[in-house]
């Protein structure tokens, strides 16, 4: 099947995806601008099997929590885009639940906001604006597809505790899982025959003085994803659990 369109719009508050694809789909072309205007909504998001979905035209959100494009599930094999923009708190430009071969956007993926409501599997939860979201289970997945019997050791810099069990099943049988955020619990993941490590980074006077330094000539730059009030620690706790953190989290005290 060959699919072509003009411009696509949704603005009111049924429309939950502008282009969705259920089916078995060997072509699609959307020639016009694809744009959302409601909260939590999607440009593109794919169930089914795409071969191939090219947007020659950009992709804008304006809703608060929307997304560009989702490969929810299913099959896409190459998805190709002109540009993607959101433009709300929350916005998500591409997140990737399933593994795709090729994702190509020509010009750039752009978000644009900050921390906000998203509605996530029927739940609203904080969370920041961002660019690229690649979720866990793509990863696993696609590893398990070109390593069926896993790997022999995972180096994670970004997992949560909660995430990070799911980030193992990349794992073979008797192999190793390394955390530089301090994420995993060895006691738990010996039981499944794993050998977890927590990797320690060097602490001490001497570090903090050779960082300071650093930070005075120019050399070490901190990104802050957001500044929050004490009174919202749990907020940021969470937020750092889920992994949608791009950037330091300051929490300030009044």
């Amino acid at each position: 099947m060959e699919l072509k369109g003009m411009s696509f719009h949704a603005q009111t508050r049924d429309h939950k995806m502008v282009l969705d694809n259920w089916g078995d789909v060997d072509r699609w072309i959307a020639e016009g601008d694809v744009r959302s205007h409601a909260h939590s909504r999607i440009g593109f998001v794919n169930f089914g099997t795409t071969r191939t979905f090219r947007a020659l035209r950009p992709v804008a959100t304006f809703g608060r929590g929307a997304r560009g494009f989702k490969a929810y599930d299913g099959l896409i094999e190459t998805a190709e885009f002109e540009r993607i923009e959101t433009h709300a708190d929350a916005g998500v430009g591409v997140q990737i639940s399933r593994p795709i071969t090729h994702l190509i956007v020509h010009g750039g993926i752009i978000a644009h906001g900050g921390v906000g409501d998203s509605l996530v599997k029927g739940v609203i939860k904080q969370l920041p604006a961002y660019g690229l979201s690649v979720q866990p289970g793509a990863v696993v997945e696609a590893v398990r597809t070109s390593h069926p019997g896993g790997v022999d050791a995972v180096l994670d810099v970004v997992s949560g505790a909660a995430a990070i069990g799911h980030v193992a099943q990349a794992l073979r049988p008797g192999g190793s899982l390394l955390s530089t955020v301090y994420a995993v619990d060895p006691a738990q993941f010996a039981e499944r025959g794993i050998a977890a490590v927590n990797v320690v980074r060097p602490q001490g006077a001497e570090m903090l003085r050779r960082l300071s330094r650093m930070v005075e000539a120019g050399a070490l730059r901190v990104p802050v994803q957001a500044t929050l009030p004490l009174e919202e620690a749990a907020r940021a706790q969470e937020m750092l659990q889920h992994g949608h953190v791009r950037g330091k989290l300051v929490l300030t005290v009044a």
